[in-house]
């Protein structure tokens, strides 16, 4: 953990320790710090963990596969999380998830409708940093209904995925 700028002087006569947790959870191409209410930094381990551009919310969607980690910075106290691999499978992989939505732009509930039923569907809504907003794990699953209405206004990414694939769709919240 680098403190103090790195400079090891002591700021009190009895320091109290700053502790940082650097666990990641990872379901699947979704990466969430453990840690809430920090400052998040996310890096391609891959690329000498070059910090990736807008990548500074506590959850991040790995749009392509590679090796991601996160730094997580408290006060002057900075510490990164092992790197995780992602491997972002392309529908081409996976049987192709057909779905439609309306209505976009959703002011209220936003309707979601499959074109089959799956064993087991995730619905998830994230903003354009990464930041998981809703999820839901729906019974019936051929038509779902999410209340989008405690959303702020702006662009985000409806995600389906069932144990047959997943899909990306842009979503717009008035």
């Amino acid at each position: 953990m680098d403190c103090n700028n790195g400079d090891g002087i002591p700021v009190f006569d009895q320091p109290v320790p700053i502790v940082i947790d650097a666990t990641v959870n990872q379901d699947m191409n979704v990466l969430t710090a453990n840690s809430a209410g920090l400052s998040y930094q996310w890096v391609d381990c891959d690329n000498g963990n070059a910090e990736i551009l807008g990548a500074n919310d506590q959850s991040f969607i790995a749009e392509t596969s590679g090796n991601y980690a996160v730094m997580i910075t408290n006060s002057d106290c900075t510490v990164m999380s092992e790197c995780f691999p992602v491997t972002v499978v392309g529908l081409g992989e996976t049987e192709r998830m057909e779905f439609s939505y309306f209505p976009n732009p959703v002011e209220d509930v936003l309707t979601v409708e499959l074109n089959k039923e799956y064993g087991n569907v995730i619905v998830r809504i994230h903003s354009l940093s990464g930041s998981l907003v809703l999820e839901e794990n729906p019974v019936a699953n051929d038509r779902i209904l999410l209340d989008c209405s405690d959303l702020e206004s702006g662009f985000y990414v409806v995600t389906i995925i069932t144990d047959k694939g997943m899909n990306n769709a842009p979503l717009v919240i008035r």
